[in-house]
Parts: C-alpha cells; sequence; structure tokens
C-alpha cells in the first residue's frame, strides 16, 4: 500500500491502481462500502484497498491484512460485480471484514509456531492449516448473520459512476 497515508480510510489523493477487471469508480465504490462495513462492526481502524490483482481462482474475493498494521488489501474476483447479487456482495464483504476481525488471533498462533523453537515444522504446518481451516468456517457461518448488521449493498447509479470516471 504506497502513497499518501489514509485518513479514517479515505484516500489522500492517491491515484487509483489500474485494476482490469473493475472500472475505478467500481473499485472506489467497493473500498467504500468495506468501510461502511467496518464501521458498523466496529473495526473501522483497518484500511482495505482493492487490489489491481484479482482474487484467486473459485474465490468471489480474497483479504490480505498486513501483520502488526490495520492496512489490508482486498482482491476481487473479475466477474464479481456482474455476477454476484447485491445480497451476496453484502454477505461476500461481511465475510471478508470478518477476517480482519480475528487475524491477529490468527497471526498470533501463526507467528508463535513459526518461532517457537519447540514445535517441528511439520506438526505447526499442521496445526496452523487446521486452525486456518476452522476459522474459514466460523467465518462463513457468521457472515450470514452478522450481514445484517451491515448496510445494504446498493450499486452506483449511471450517473454517479460516470461522475465518479470523470474524477480520475
Amino acid at each position: 500500500v504506497g502513497g499518501a497515508p489514509a485518513v479514517n480510510g479515505a484516500r489522500q489523493g492517491r491515484p487509483r491502481v489500474t485494476t482490469p477487471h473493475l472500472t475505478p469508480a467500481q473499485a472506489r465504490h467497493i473500498e467504500d462500502y468495506m468501510r461502511r462495513a467496518l464501521e458498523a462492526l466496529r473495526l473501522n481502524a483497518w484500511v482495505v484497498e482493492v487490489s489491481p490483482e484479482p482474487a484467486e481462482e473459485h474465490a468471489n474475493m480474497s483479504i490480505f491484512p498486513t501483520d502488526g498494521r490495520r492496512i489490508a488489501t482486498l482482491c476481487v474476483s473479475p466477474d464479481w460485480w456482474d455476477r454476484r447479487t447485491p445480497a451476496d456482495k453484502r454477505i461476500d464483504i461481511t465475510h471478508e471484514a470478518l477476517h480482519l476481525a480475528h487475524h491477529d488471533v490468527e497471526a498470533g498462533i501463526r507467528i508463535f509456531l513459526a518461532n517457537s523453537g519447540d514445535i517441528a515444522e511439520y506438526p505447526a504446518s499442521i496445526v496452523l492449516e487446521r486452525f486456518r481451516l476452522d476459522l474459514e468456517r466460523m467465518v462463513d457461518a457468521l457472515s450470514y448473520t452478522v450481514a445484517a448488521l451491515i448496510p445494504e449493498w446498493t450499486d452506483p447509479t449511471r450517473d454517479h459512476a460516470a461522475n465518479e470516471e470523470s474524477d480520475t
């Protein structure tokens, strides 16, 4: 994450990184919605930016937090904007926001296992992979319920999107 620092999650004159599968207005809309979702979940210390890289195959979105900071990069699948319904988008954003809620716990376990010196690499990898799988299941289960706490997703109007495009 480069450029001028963000204040309360807002961009501070940073140029939009080219995202081939999203327009700058779409990426900005996703970031703004994520900021509102994080505020609703009291996770507003986090700053999330849409990555120019797409999400991995078979994933709608993937979030990559930075250890020791409250900065994350959000990867979006190439067809997410057009394929997912507003309700799906709300759940997807909730899902990724919940990953930020547990990031410090996951990072703590990962760093402990890597630096303990008392646990061999193979057993540590099994424990960590199981922990990550259980976290993913928890996030999957909670996303549907917690999404009700987040404002509904609304697609920007064509006029609003055109205005945002001209701002870039």
